[in-house]
């Protein structure tokens, strides 16, 4: 009887050593991923996917290596190391291939110009005189005219939005001050 007791008092804390190492040996991982339309995928360094995400959240990982890669249309394709003893914040931004972007501006650009005309309709006849997607596919920026008159060049900003329409960030203008909202200066630079 003494020895069923040691055997079970042992086994107890075995048990308890075990649960305590798998606890502890997780982290908790928060993935920030800006933009849209993609998605990440997280696998272990033999190539087992652990979660694939498309929005942002926490993840608990087991202590140790992993990767992440960026799938979706048009996104380019790159795995990125990462360990958990270093690392307790990722943050994921996609890079588009230059084509998927163009094309993209293309589709966008009839879009583009119908949320303009109907938030300024007093403006006038809007064309867009250049239009460009940055490669997260969070941004549209671009140059307009009103009315034919080629010698005012205003400069607009959007911002993609969750549900993937566009937002005006800034009001079009001729200049665009440079401590605009969260637009990312090489944005505003690139206009002039």
């Amino acid at each position: 009887m003494k020895r069923l007791g040691i055997i079970l008092a042992i086994l107890a804390l075995v048990i308890t050593a075990v649960i305590a190492f798998l606890l502890l040996s997780r982290k908790d991982v928060t993935f920030t991923l800006k933009g849209t339309g993609y998605s990440v995928v997280i696998r272990t360094l033999e190539g087992k996917v652990v979660q694939e995400i498309s929005t942002s959240q926490d993840i608990q990982l087991r202590s140790g290596e992993y990767t992440y890669s960026i799938t979706g249309k048009g996104v380019e394709g790159r795995s990125m190391k990462f360990s958990t003893s270093d690392t307790n914040s990722i943050s994921v931004t996609p890079k588009y291939l230059s084509r998927y972007i163009a094309t993209l501006a293309q589709e966008e650009r009839q879009g583009i110009l119908s949320l303009l005309s109907k938030t300024y309709p007093t403006a006038g006849t809007i064309s867009i005189q250049s239009l460009t997607i940055d490669a997260s596919n969070s941004w549209a920026y671009g140059r307009l005219t009103l009315n034919s008159n080629t010698s005012d060049i205003y400069r607009f900003v959007l911002k993609r939005q969750k549900d993937m329409s566009w937002n005006i960030a800034v009001k079009p203008a001729i200049i665009i001050s440079t401590d605009t909202n969260d637009i990312p200066k090489e944005i505003l630079y690139s206009l002039y």
